[in-house]
């Protein structure tokens, strides 16, 4: 599933200061037993860290950022700065472009939702399975990259998107009660830390399965991340088990690497030195344990920074741009 455009709004909301009504993490119960990759994202606890409160004003006063979550918020008719608690994806394959959205959100107001589908896919067309409407509409009709989504509300607080009306029949049946979920001590279930934001889980990957051209996914049987805020501190872990232990090796070297590159980049600096030797690999035959640790003010300087960095390149690009109309504006001229 192509989510890109439907998420990328949502994670920006990394921001968010509200207070939090009931904590969301993730709930094994609402998840199908057989997923292969899994990605859960808590916004309640994001908004109750210091890390999610002092990002707020940068993201909300970026142009970019607040423009679509204010467009976000009137599209849907939610408070995305107090109503949303988790977004959940998965899927029970490796492919590209696919799998399922669980969002679940205080104040969803399914019949204006339904309006705007309605008013933006007028050849939606609805199915019933197991007491539920599954709504279809097509995305980019006429276009290249064409295809069906389907959308589901389940309860008061749950809306689930996908491509596949397979998992999405699934999904209803686990909230049901009728089908098997995620075992609470499955793999990609491994407890995470008080305070963890955002955990992605990928089990069991087969090389020719995998959808993405990526050398060290291709290498990696199962890949585990968490970000979190614990005791006053940013929390980033990756633990990774690879084919062999030679590709562990090279995976670390390559995560020293960066390390000594952001040395020497940022060594000088107090807080880039302080930053840098918070991340630390081991190895343990094909096994690659990776920490990163770092303040909450820490964590927001590595971010005003970021944004500076690019909105620096933004105008280089810019200015490159505009010599490239000033030479095509004087070739024809001159022709």
């Amino acid at each position: 599933m192509r989510l890109r455009n439907t998420l990328c709004p949502v994670l920006l909301l990394a921001c968010l200061t509200a207070g939090i009504t009931f904590a969301a993490p993730l709930d094994t119960e609402r998840v199908p037993a057989d997923v292969k990759w899994l990605v859960h994202i808590d916004f309640d606890a994001l908004r109750d860290s210091e890390m999610g409160q002092k990002l707020a004003g940068p993201f909300l006063s970026h142009r970019g950022p607040g423009a679509k979550i204010r467009k976000l918020q009137q599209e849907l008719g939610i408070d995305l700065t107090a109503d949303l608690h988790s977004v959940t994806l998965y899927d029970t394959r490796f492919q590209r472009h696919h799998g399922l959205m669980q969002i679940r959100t205080d104040n969803l107001d399914q019949g204006r939702l339904l309006s705007k589908l309605r008013e933006k896919h007028p050849e939606a067309a609805a199915t019933e399975y197991r007491g539920h409407a599954i709504h279809t509409w097509v995305v980019g009709e006429g276009r290249k990259f064409a295809h069906e989504m389907s959308g589901c509300f389940h309860g008061e607080d749950t809306l689930l998107l996908s491509r596949d009306t397979d998992v999405l029949k699934r999904t209803i049946e686990v909230l049901d009660g009728a089908g098997e979920s995620l075992p609470v001590d499955a793999e990609l279930a491994a407890a995470t830390v008080g305070g963890t934001i955002l955990s992605m889980n990928v089990n069991g990957m087969v090389p020719r399965e995998f959808p993405f051209r990526s050398p060290v996914m291709r290498q990696t049987k199962r890949l585990f991340m968490t970000v979190g805020e614990s005791e006053g501190e940013v929390r980033m872990r990756a633990h990774l088990e690879a084919n062999s232990s030679d590709t562990a090796e090279n995976l670390a070297t390559v995560v020293e690497g960066f390390r000594a590159m952001g040395m020497l980049r940022h060594g000088d600096d107090e807080t880039g030195k302080r930053v840098f030797d918070g991340l630390t690999v081991e190895v343990d035959g094909a096994t690659v344990e990776a920490n990163w640790i770092m303040t909450p003010e820490d964590a927001e300087k590595v971010v005003d920074t970021m944004k500076k960095e690019h909105e620096k390149h933004r105008e280089m690009r810019r200015e490159r741009m505009e010599r490239r109309r000033e030479m095509m504006k004087a070739k024809r001229e001159k022709s």
